[in-house]
């Protein structure tokens, strides 16, 4: 078998924000209006070749080999952003000049991204029931960014006045009479390379031991490789500073199902694993945004190394429906967490540390159940129901890596973090997901599923609170969305959703356990509503 795809997707997204409110700790008003006025557009290309080969005529024995390369690019090609005071319902008083009114362009370009794979097959045993297989898998990516800031210098121009909306007439005439200039404020540090790189061999055996045992074990030997290239301010004819990463990683893996009946089965899974950070948590640039808020990838982040173990015990009383209980825990070594920060005028920078480690554990309870028997009025609807309980800790480092802005070295600094001991950022002590759903046919071909789907957690840290501040926190968040799938035929599908039907208030605020006072009338740091979507889609198969 040989199969070939290529596929090119282009997204586009148009955005014009407004933020009222108080604009940073130093305010003492809140009739500051920011307006961002953005585009983002996203470029991904892609071309995979696969194969499968059967070495003897039983297919007990197969080859499979595959390749992929493709190529990513994001854009921002023009950002604007400014800010002024809001005098009524549309009328603003905004000055020209300073970090006002400028504008931004972004470019990450993900030059390559390949990946290959090598597996060897080997199913043996009475009826093939067991497979060993062996293989290779690596991939290698290498990407650049360009950042640049156009600022305006103000020469003469006086406060732009008016209504928010119909403000070009006034800076064209400003522009065009000499009143202010636009200039390139721009700096080397917004140019860095990332290259990244993995390469495994692995082996894993799947075997039966009569009706009730299966186990299913391997290790793969892993090495990735990061390489990150950036400078320090100053020229851009400066050479870059160079930070490189090489693991190497044993990860082995062990899965065990006990089945004491047709109707139940007992789970055991253990692993070693491993995180890499995400680009831009790891990528040296810093993002700033129209309120002065910015987010900094720390290149000097390092992988986690994650201990997994969980048990499981499932129960189907129908082919409808499972009931299963379970318990987990993970020991995390250098968790990569969300941490904030402020700079000299008083902005919020959000960026990302490695702490000592982790540890978390819990429970969870997941059931789905057939209405009808509750009445045979609902034998087309059925209830699924999920919910976890966890705990977490994670201890601090007493020093950090830190990048010096002066001259680019990599230097120790105590941690400023307010708590050396705390919940582990993100996770929530527990959390809830539900759905009813009814399916029913309109005739023999067409079919149609309907779901109601519900989720809230439970308040979580956003951002590590440092420097005596207290974290900040996520506060739970309800999400109903609906989903209608439908089946017209072999050939046609329907879905129509409706998202966030509630559209909740999401709100941030920052807590009360540091050790600086902080004369505030409110907590809250951000609060706003992600809005409604709704989407119909049509397949055509053939």
């Amino acid at each position: 078998k040989l199969s070939f795809s290529t596929l090119y997707i282009r997204t586009t997204e148009g955005l014009i924000k407004d933020q009222f409110g108080v604009p940073n700790s130093s305010a003492s008003t809140n009739d500051a209006l920011i307006r961002t006025n953005q585009l983002d557009q996203s470029d991904y290309f892609n071309n995979q070749l696969f194969g499968e080969y059967a070495l003897t005529e039983d297919n007990n024995q197969t080859i499979k080999l595959g390749g992929s390369f493709a190529i990513t690019r994001y854009q921002q090609p023009d950002r604007k952003f400014f800010s002024g005071t809001k005098t009524g319902d549309n009328e603003i008083i905004a000055t020209i000049g300073g970090n006002n009114f400028i504008k931004q362009y972004l470019d990450i370009k993900g030059d390559s991204y390949v990946a290959a794979l090598a597996e060897y097959n080997l199913k043996f045993g009475k009826e093939k029931a067991n497979k060993l297989t062996v293989g290779y898998n690596g991939n290698a990516s290498d990407m650049q960014s360009s950042y640049r800031f156009v600022s305006p210098t103000n020469n003469s121009a006086p406060d732009i006045t008016g209504n928010v909306n119909t403000i070009d007439n006034q800076l064209n005439s400003y522009v065009s009479s000499g009143a202010f200039q636009y200039r390139e404020s721009s700096n080397s540090t917004y140019q860095s390379k990332l290259k990244e790189s993995a390469n495994s061999g692995y082996a894993n055996l799947f075997y039966k031991f009569g009706r009730q045992w299966e186990v299913n074990g391997g290790v793969r030997f892993e090495n990735t490789t990061r390489e990150t290239k950036y400078r320090k301010p100053g020229s851009f004819d400066d050479p870059f500073q160079k930070l490189t990463y090489d693991n190497m990683y044993i990860l082995p893996a062990l899965n065990v199902k006990y089945a004491p009946n047709e109707n139940s089965n007992i789970r055991f899974a253990t692993a070693k694993t491993y995180t890499r950070p995400v680009i831009m948590e790891a990528y040296p640039i810093e993002y700033i945004n129209g309120d002065g808020t910015s987010i900094r990838g720390n290149a000097l982040l390092e992988n986690s190394d994650n201990f997994n173990a969980d048990l499981k015990y499932e129960f189907f009383p129908t082919n409808k429906e499972i009931f299963a209980v379970g318990v987990f825990g993970k020991k995390i070594e250098n968790p990569i967490e969300r941490t904030f920060t402020a700079n000299a005028a008083n902005a919020t920078i959000i960026t990302y540390e490695n702490s000592d480690n982790a540890v978390l554990y819990g429970a969870e309870i997941e059931f789905n159940l057939d209405l009808a028997r509750l009445t045979p009025a609902l034998t087309d609807f059925s209830w699924g129901f999920n919910t976890s309980l966890m705990q977490t800790k994670t201890e601090v480092k007493q020093f950090t890596n830190t990048i010096d802005p002066n001259d680019g070295l990599v230097k120790q600094i105590e941690s400023l973090e307010t708590h050396r001991s705390r919940d582990l950022q993100g996770a929530s002590e527990w959390l809830i997901n539900s759905d009813l759903k009814y399916q029913f046919n309109l005739n023999k071909t067409w079919s149609n599923t309907i779901s109601v789907v519900y989720s809230v957690f439970g308040k979580r840290i956003y951002a590590v609170g440092t420097v005596g501040l207290d974290h900040i926190y996520e506060l739970p968040v309800q999400q109903l969305d609906f989903v209608w799938s439908s089946k017209l035929s072999d050939h046609i599908d329907l879905k129509f959703s409706a998202d966030n039907l509630i559209d909740p208030v999401r709100q941030l605020d920052l807590g009360n356990d540091g050790t600086s006072d902080i004369s505030e009338f409110s907590s809250t740091t951000l609060s706003y509503k992600k809005g409604r979507a709704f989407s119909f889609t049509l397949n055509y198969t053939f």
